[in-house]
């Protein structure tokens, strides 16, 4: 790959010198002056040279070999002598290691200046005012970037979190090694430092390990991890609202390989990265695609909507002569297909699995078969690993990557937690012989995090640096008060305020409208809890004995009982009295059975939905007598796909979101389908409205809705991709909203020597 910035670098030698101002200094570099408040401070020499060399590149990290060669070209000298004359710097600037006012030290590394810099450009001898200013730290989170010079910005915002993530791993990341010859030598090292509000959506490293390409809200961008100079990649103005996911280099390391999302699924491009070509499309319906080392086939999953984490493809690279190379049995998925190091084989993960949210279950397995077609071999299981440890690879994002050396590192997750974690989540290698296409060992856990979970991973061609998106999700309960139609919101307000665990769900409201009962495992394990709507606090209800995140929590049509499900096997379905008592059973279901219910806000009966093959099925539930035996009607599912429904306020009808995302109402058995504009074709959950005149639903594209019966949409908030938004429920007056945002904290980490 060509250098990038070669072209700005010529741009910068035509420009006059700069002077530098930073707090009462100043700069002139022709001159080799440095003033303090306008009078001659002594500094001469190496010191100086040391501050220019800073100065231009300020905010961004020199390490200690680059400010050598800079300082002393013709010299060999020991590395004493540039601290020295480091020293001798920050006593000229009045600075010290202790304060660093001005010099930042990053320890065994290098310096970097850390002071506000006012640059001011110089022509003919007269200065022409200031034609930027840097400063450090960067500024908040509304200063987003959109340009390459302003991507400067956010890299002196990464050597703070480097900083912070180097202290972090000798107190508490808990580094784990096989205690081979690699033992001592794993360093890990963040590489963005995105705040929650413009989140890191995919990153990729070089095959060379010289760049990481990265996508976020802003644009694609490709920075230099050892300079942090950063430059903005060109795209389709028609791509401004897409989510570029799956970020792989091109073996030659000039192009990218993108998921983007079409009109029927998600696509394959290549994105140049050298020159001013335009992406070129290189399959429809294709997604997470894995290039051969030969760089001449790709291997991905296909990317239409009701095919999503099924099949698995391979292809010439430019997407031609294409052919399936497996089909999931029912009730599995297979995602994440990679190649091995010598091109035979490809590995994937396939087994019983939720796909939003990443655990497979125990059963599932690594298999890899041959690429040219075979039958596949089981290279890893999940009950392989440690007790209660599984499997994990949310939504298929590149959980899969192989090192040159024939080791398969993958992904994991344990539930069990702490007393503020609920789940930790692990990488881990396991040696794979090529010649036997079978493990060669036992796997081994590289690194391990609480909460934040893996994934985009990535090696560079030598296989010592492995990049991945380290990401955590945070899911917490906001409320606004709606119209008086229910198609508009004021602005709404969080409600719960604590970050321990994932976070809260919104399940119901009690019937006065007053409180609202939330699912939470802010303490560890999963409870239920009721919170006042102008409460700070929530008081506790009952623990879940085992439970997901799903909402579960219920008021029974009368008020009179709260119900909630124990996911243990057998399955339960528990009520518990509304004024306080002792959990009763109401109705047991065998441990693979997958339901859901739902009560309605008014009158009438619940409602329980039972997936049985394609199909899911509605009952009418008595949460007194525990019975669910009189089918009210039934609808496809396919493949895994999102699937929500709700039952009206007084429980004379259904709407469901089924998997061909249309909104349809059951009614006296009579599915009946309400037409909305095809723009509004990806949406999630559906809630009814308290007047049972519409719906509030949620959609990919980070919009909240409000959806008359006639198909009449108002968008209520749209957060421009910041905050995932699901789980709306009305109040039974209808004049609140409840929902739940997701927060998503996701930055790109490599770990060298692997």
């Amino acid at each position: 790959m060509q250098e990038v910035g070669k072209s700005s670098e010529k741009f910068a030698k035509g420009l006059p010198k700069p002077i530098y101002e930073f707090g009462p200094f100043r700069v002139d570099p022709q001159n080799r002056l440095l003033l303090r408040d306008g009078q001659p401070v002594p500094l001469t020499g190496k010191p100086f040279d040391i501050l220019l060399a800073l100065l231009e590149r300020h905010g961004q990290l020199l390490t200690k070999d680059e400010l050598i060669a800079r300082v002393w070209p013709d010299t060999v000298v020991e590395e004493g002598n540039l601290g020295r004359s480091i020293s001798s710097l920050r006593k000229a600037l009045d600075d010290s290691p202790d304060q660093q006012r001005y010099i930042g030290t990053l320890s065994r590394h290098g310096y970097r200046f850390v002071g506000d810099v006012r640059e001011c450009r110089q022509e003919s001898g007269t200065a022409a005012g200031p034609a930027e200013v840097m400063p450090f730290p960067a500024p908040g989170p509304r200063a987003l970037p959109s340009t390459g010079g302003q991507r400067r910005l956010w890299f002196q915002r990464w050597w703070i979190a480097a900083v912070a993530a180097l202290l972090a791993m000798a107190v508490g990341y808990g580094w784990t090694r096989d205690r081979g010859r690699h033992a001592a030598e794993m360093t890990a090292l963040q590489l963005t430092a995105n705040p929650t509000e413009n989140w890191v959506m995919g990153a990729a490293i070089s095959p060379d390990g010289k760049y990481l390409a990265f996508y976020d809200r802003t644009g694609l961008y490709v920075r230099s991890i050892g300079s942090g100079e950063t430059h903005l990649v060109p795209l389709p103005p028609e791509w401004k609202r897409r989510i570029l996911t799956g970020l792989r280099w091109f073996p030659d390391g000039e192009k990218l390989i993108a998921s983007v999302p079409g009109s029927d699924g998600t696509d394959l491009w290549a994105i140049a990265i050298v020159g001013q070509s335009p992406p070129q499309l290189i399959r429809r319906a294709g997604l997470w695609a894995s290039i051969s080392p030969d760089g001449l086939s790709i291997a991905f999953q296909n990317g239409e909507a009701q095919h999503r984490g099924k099949e698995l493809w391979v292809a010439g690279i430019g997407g031609e002569s294409p052919r399936k190379l497996l089909t999931a049995e029912d009730g599995d998925l297979a995602l994440s297909p990679v190649w091995s190091p010598d091109g035979r084989w490809i590995a994937y993960l396939r087994g019983s699995a939720d796909l939003e949210a990443g655990e497979f279950a125990r059963t599932a397995a690594i298999e890899i078969r041959p690429a040219a077609g075979g039958p596949a071999k089981i290279l890893v299981t999940g009950a392989s690993l440690p007790a209660a440890a599984s499997l994990f690879c949310m939504k298929g994002r590149g959980c899969l990557s192989w090192s040159p050396d024939g080791r398969l590192i993958f992904a994991a997750s344990d539930p069990s937690g702490t007393q503020l974690s609920r789940h930790e989540y692990s990488l881990w290698a396991v040696p794979v012989d090529l010649r036997k296409a079978a493990a060669g060992g036992k796997p081994v856990r590289l690194a391990h995090w609480p909460d934040f979970y893996p994934n985009c991973l990535t090696l560079t061609a030598d296989g010592k640096r492995l990049v991945f998106l380290k990401g955590r999700l945070q899911m917490d309960v906001y409320v606004g008060e709606l119209g008086g139609d229910g198609g508009s919101l004021g602005p709404p307000r969080r409600l719960t305020l604590d970050n321990r665990g994932f976070g809260s769900v919104p399940d119901a409201w009690t019937r006065d409208g007053r409180a609202l009962l939330l699912s939470s495992d802010r303490n560890g394990k999963l409870e239920v809890f009721r919170q006042g709507r102008d409460e700070t606090l929530a008081q506790e209800i009952v623990e879940v004995v085992s439970g997901d995140r799903r909402r579960d929590a219920q008021v029974s049509p009368d008020g009179s009982w709260i119900l909630y499900v124990d996911r243990l096997s057998p399955q339960r379905l528990l009520r518990l009295p509304a004024a306080g008592g002792s959990p009763e059973p109401v109705l047991d279901l065998p441990a693979s059975a997958r339901f859901d219910y739902k009560c309605p806000l008014a009158a009438g009966s619940c409602v329980l939905s039972r997936d049985e093959g394609s199909k899911v099925l509605f009952y009418q539930l008595d949460p007194v007598r525990g019975r669910a035996d009189r089918l009210l009607g039934k609808v496809e599912r396919r493949n895994n796909m999102m699937f929500s429904w709700d039952v009206s306020p007084d429980g004379s009808r259904l709407a469901v979101v089924d998997s061909d995302n249309r909104i349809l109402t059951l009614t006296e058995g009579r599915w009946d389908e309400i037409r909305v504009e095809p723009r509004w074709s990806a949406l999630q959950n559906i809630a009814w409205a308290a007047d049972g005149k519409g719906f509030f639903a949620t959609t990919a594209t980070f919009h909240l809705l409000h959806v008359t019966t006639a198909g009449q949409v108002n968008v209520l908030l749209h957060n421009d991709r910041t905050q995932w938004l699901s789980d709306p429920v009305p109040s039974p007056d209808g004049k609140y909203l409840a929902f739940q945002g997701q927060t998503f904290d996701f930055n790109a980490w490599v770990i060298e020597n692997l």
